[in-house]
Protein backbone atom coordinates (compact mmCIF):
# COMPACT_ATOMS: atom_id res chain seq x y z
CA UNK A 1 0.00 0.00 0.00
CA UNK A 2 1.31 3.65 -1.11
CA UNK A 3 1.99 6.31 1.55
CA UNK A 4 0.28 8.87 -0.91
CA UNK A 5 1.59 11.00 -3.59
CA UNK A 6 4.25 13.30 -3.64
CA UNK A 7 5.56 15.98 -6.30
CA UNK A 8 8.16 18.28 -6.49
CA UNK A 9 9.24 21.19 -8.13
CA UNK A 10 13.17 22.12 -7.00
CA UNK A 11 15.24 25.48 -8.26
CA UNK A 12 18.51 24.98 -7.66
CA UNK A 13 19.82 26.86 -4.76
CA UNK A 14 23.19 27.40 -3.37
CA UNK A 15 23.25 27.57 0.62
CA UNK A 16 25.58 27.30 3.19
CA UNK A 17 25.65 23.97 5.51
CA UNK A 18 24.70 26.78 8.37
CA UNK A 19 21.21 27.43 6.35
CA UNK A 20 20.95 23.89 4.94
CA UNK A 21 20.51 22.01 8.29
CA UNK A 22 17.24 23.93 9.60
CA UNK A 23 16.16 24.07 6.22
CA UNK A 24 16.42 20.30 5.48
CA UNK A 25 14.57 19.53 9.16
CA UNK A 26 12.20 22.03 8.44
CA UNK A 27 11.43 20.06 4.93
CA UNK A 28 11.31 16.62 7.39
CA UNK A 29 8.96 17.95 9.33
CA UNK A 30 6.47 19.44 7.26
CA UNK A 31 6.45 16.18 5.06
CA UNK A 32 5.95 14.09 8.41
CA UNK A 33 2.89 15.72 9.15
CA UNK A 34 1.24 15.10 5.87
CA UNK A 35 2.45 10.97 5.51
CA UNK A 36 2.44 10.25 9.29
CA UNK A 37 -1.62 10.11 9.09
CA UNK A 38 -3.10 7.09 7.83
CA UNK A 39 -5.36 6.93 4.44
CA UNK A 40 -3.38 9.54 2.32
CA UNK A 41 -3.89 7.48 -0.17
CA UNK A 42 -4.11 9.65 -3.42
CA UNK A 43 -3.62 12.97 -2.21
CA UNK A 44 -0.44 14.82 -3.40
CA UNK A 45 2.10 16.45 -1.28
CA UNK A 46 3.90 19.28 -3.66
CA UNK A 47 7.32 20.43 -2.81
CA UNK A 48 8.34 23.49 -4.04
CA UNK A 49 11.69 25.32 -3.31
CA UNK A 50 12.37 28.59 -5.21
CA UNK A 51 14.93 31.63 -5.19
CA UNK A 52 14.20 35.44 -5.90
CA UNK A 53 15.85 38.33 -5.30
CA UNK A 54 17.66 37.41 -2.48
CA UNK A 55 14.75 35.19 -0.99
CA UNK A 56 14.31 31.45 -0.36
CA UNK A 57 11.42 30.06 -0.41
CA UNK A 58 10.32 26.11 0.51
CA UNK A 59 6.57 25.56 0.09
CA UNK A 60 4.87 22.40 1.40
CA UNK A 61 1.42 21.90 0.18
CA UNK A 62 -0.90 18.87 1.00
CA UNK A 63 -4.26 17.35 2.54
CA UNK A 64 -5.46 19.31 5.90
CA UNK A 65 -4.05 17.95 8.64
CA UNK A 66 -4.57 18.67 12.30
CA UNK A 67 -0.58 19.32 13.06
CA UNK A 68 -0.50 22.09 10.60
CA UNK A 69 -4.16 24.49 11.61
CA UNK A 70 -2.99 27.83 12.79
CA UNK A 71 -5.49 27.53 15.59
CA UNK A 72 -3.74 24.83 17.41
CA UNK A 73 -1.17 26.37 20.17
CA UNK A 74 -1.08 24.01 22.16
CA UNK A 75 -0.46 20.64 23.67
CA UNK A 76 1.43 17.80 21.34
CA UNK A 77 -0.27 18.41 18.17
CA UNK A 78 0.99 21.83 17.80
CA UNK A 79 4.70 20.62 18.35
CA UNK A 80 5.24 20.34 14.56
CA UNK A 81 4.11 24.38 13.96
CA UNK A 82 6.85 25.64 17.20
CA UNK A 83 9.15 23.58 15.61
CA UNK A 84 8.63 25.14 11.54
CA UNK A 85 9.10 28.74 13.75
CA UNK A 86 12.10 27.95 15.13
CA UNK A 87 13.71 26.58 12.11
CA UNK A 88 12.34 29.75 10.16
CA UNK A 89 13.95 31.47 12.77
CA UNK A 90 17.61 29.91 13.02
CA UNK A 91 17.13 31.04 8.79
CA UNK A 92 16.34 34.47 9.98
CA UNK A 93 12.77 34.09 8.01
CA UNK A 94 9.16 33.59 8.64
CA UNK A 95 6.82 30.39 8.39
CA UNK A 96 3.31 30.78 7.42
CA UNK A 97 0.87 28.12 7.01
CA UNK A 98 -2.36 28.57 5.00
CA UNK A 99 -5.72 25.50 4.88
CA UNK A 100 -7.80 26.43 1.43
CA UNK A 101 -10.55 24.08 0.67
CA UNK A 102 -9.31 20.88 2.62
CA UNK A 103 -5.74 21.77 1.54
CA UNK A 104 -2.65 22.88 3.46
CA UNK A 105 0.22 25.31 2.54
CA UNK A 106 3.50 25.97 4.27
CA UNK A 107 5.76 28.39 3.24
CA UNK A 108 9.00 28.96 4.71
CA UNK A 109 10.56 32.47 3.41
CA UNK A 110 14.03 33.15 4.61
CA UNK A 111 16.51 35.37 3.29
CA UNK A 112 19.48 34.83 1.13
CA UNK A 113 22.75 35.22 3.57
CA UNK A 114 26.24 35.88 2.53
CA UNK A 115 26.40 34.60 -0.81
CA UNK A 116 28.43 31.94 -1.40
CA UNK A 117 31.51 32.21 -3.28
CA UNK A 118 32.17 30.99 -6.56
CA UNK A 119 35.13 28.58 -7.48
Amino acid sequence: MALGVASKRLQPVRIDAEAAVPLALALAEAIGCYFSRGGLGKDEVSVALTESDGTIRLSVEGPEVAELRPQLTDGLVSLPQRMLKQFAAQLSGTVSIRLEEGRATVDLVFPRRNPLRRT
